[in-house]
């Protein structure tokens, strides 16, 4: 499976924080992320904000729930961003797709993953979306 995770609202942070702070966000969820998906699952950063993560053995309902876990764990972060400011409460957009053909399908699993963030985002963001 392959879970593709994008972070709600980032250009703003950027925008307002500026990019140190946001490369700090991205940092931290990407640790969140990585801590949540082992196992089974790699991360990394496929654009952006956006994370990828590759999902071995685990498909359909299996791999959508731990994306619900890793949606969960990215909203409970607490980021500082300094200058006594309060903390950073990032969510995530996350697009599931799944195939049982392995690596043979992997820019098809990939690009369904994407419109399902698409879908996620659509339907007001911090979601986690099933490919159909």
């Amino acid at each position: 499976s392959v879970l593709l995770c994008d972070l709600d609202h980032f250009k703003k942070v950027n925008d307002t924080y500026g990019h140190l702070v946001g490369d700090r966000v991205l940092f931290h969820v990407a640790q969140a992320i990585r801590e949540e998906a082992l196992p089974e699952g790699i991360v990394c950063r496929y654009g952006g904000e956006e994370l990828i993560v590759f999902l071995r053995r685990l498909t359909g309902k299996r791999a959508e729930l731990k994306a619900e876990r890793i949606r969960a764990k990215v909203e409970s972060l607490h980021i500082d961003v300094g200058r006594g400011r309060k903390a950073y409460r990032p969510t995530a957009s996350i697009g599931v797709s799944s195939t049982d053909r392995g690596l043979a399908d992997i820019k098809e699993i990939i690009r369904k993953a994407d419109g399902a963030v698409y879908q996620a985002k659509e339907q007001g963001r911090n979601r986690v979306v099933l490919a159909r």
